[in-house]
């Protein structure tokens, strides 16, 4: 059986599991600034299906990507922060990827790792720091619990998850 994350990660379209990624980022609930996807990332990707969630002073985005074809190595990893800072130039203090089937939670219990480990397999936050064990022809692997712990604390203030320390640009 194929194990490898380009067999496992999906998306919802139409009500099918096709293969895909889902992009989030987290910004304030004020943010007005457009999301921006760029197709040349993704070149055999149909149009994401947007969605929003949102809540006390947060709000999540989401892109929902349909990748019948996938890059690998270095163009997967480009693609990745790529997409991921399209986010972050809308606003976002974090951007994340998951896929349909992982685990995912609405703030304050967002990146709690009870909650979210193994629901995060790429990140970037507005300060630039990245990290994307990710890959399309290797198993599964999510980001470490370090990893997850670093990317709770850039998202502290905006999602109300606690009154802790920030990660300082």
């Amino acid at each position: 059986m194929d194990r490898s994350a380009r067999s496992l990660l999906q998306v919802e379209v139409n009500g099918e599991l096709m293969p895909g990624l889902i992009v989030y980022g987290l910004r304030p609930d004020s943010c007005l600034a457009q999301v921006r996807y760029s197709e040349k990332l993704w070149p055999a990707s149909t149009e994401p299906v947007a969605v929003r969630l949102g809540g006390d002073g947060w709000e999540v985005l989401a892109w929902e990507l349909q990748l019948p074809t996938w890059p690998v190595g270095k163009q997967f990893t480009s693609a990745i922060r790529r997409t991921l800072e399209g986010m972050i130039a809308a606003g976002c203090v974090v951007a994340w990827v998951g896929a349909e089937g992982l685990p995912f939670c609405d703030p304050p219990l967002l990146f709690e790792e009870a909650c979210l480990a193994d629901g995060v397999l790429a990140w970037l936050a507005a300060s630039g720091e990245f990290d994307c064990p990710l890959q399309p022809d290797r198993p599964l692997d999510p980001i470490s619990p370090e990893s997850l712990a670093k990317l709770r604390a850039y998202a502290l203030p905006l999602a109300g998850l606690d009154d802790g320390p920030v990660v300082s640009s």
